[in-house]
Formats: C-alpha cells, sequence, structure tokens
C-alpha cells in the first residue's frame, strides 16, 4: 500500500500468475465440466499468488494484464479469455467492479519462446 492524501486509496499490486486462461472459442462448444473446471484453475492461480486484498478498495483502478503465450490470439478472444480472471480479481476485493467507470483495463500479449512456460502478469493500481 502506498501513501495516498486523506480520502483517497492508493493500491498497488504486481503480479506473474503461471497460468494463462485458454481462449473462449475453446471453452466455447466444451461440456460445462471444463469450462467450470478451467474457471476454478483460474480462481485457484489467482487466490494462490494474489491472495485477497487487505485494505480498502479504490473507487477506480487500473489494470493491466498481459499474456506470453506461444501462439497469439486474435483481439476478440484475447479479450475473452481474461473475463475470469478480472471477475477473480474483482471477487478477490482487488477491484470494485469491472464497469468502465470503475476500471481501466489493458489487455495485451507477446509470444514467448518455443517451449518455454507461458504466463500472465497482471499490475493493478488505484486511480
Amino acid at each position: 500500500m502506498l501513501s495516498a492524501a486523506p480520502g483517497q486509496v492508493m493500491l498497488h499490486l504486481k503480479a506473474k500468475i503461471d497460468y494463462v486462461p485458454p481462449s473462449p472459442n475453446r471453452l466455447l462448444h466444451a461440456h460445462w465440466k471444463k469450462v467450470y473446471d478451467a474457471k476454478k484453475v483460474m480462481a485457484g492461480y489467482l487466490l494462490s499468488q494474489v491472495g485477497w486484498n487487505p485494505s480498502q478498495i479504490p473507487e477506480r483502478v487500473k489494470l493491466t494484464i498481459i499474456q506470453h503465450r506461444e501462439r497469439e490470439l486474435d483481439r476478440d478472444n484475447l479479450w475473452g479469455s481474461v473475463k475470469g480472471l478480472v471477475d477473480g480479481l474483482v471477487s478477490l476485493r482487488w477491484a470494485k467492479d469491472d464497469k468502465k467507470k470503475n476500471m481501466e483495463l489493458i489487455v495485451d500479449q507477446t509470444r514467448c519462446a518455443k517451449g518455454e512456460n507461458p504466463w500472465t502478469d497482471i499490475e493493478i493500481e488505484g486511480l
């Protein structure tokens, strides 16, 4: 937690999660159990590597998610793949809501080397 002006909540979190969410295309016609398991895995990674926010939730946050994967996704699948991460961070109290007025969301991706394990970088800053 950083120092803040009276009445303002400052927050800064950086985390590396050894997981990259699947493309929505992979889960689109999957059995409900596979979709449920994918969400459960994502929630487990978030809880173990980010945890609950112990402080007050800022009114507005800037959330930057960068996925490092072998094969890049097209734009709509990239944004769709982070839905579970964003919802998970809201439920862990790192953001008030995922509405535009409460969150500035930046999503990007880079290619990692062939054979390297994919990962996701998350940065949350209180605005």
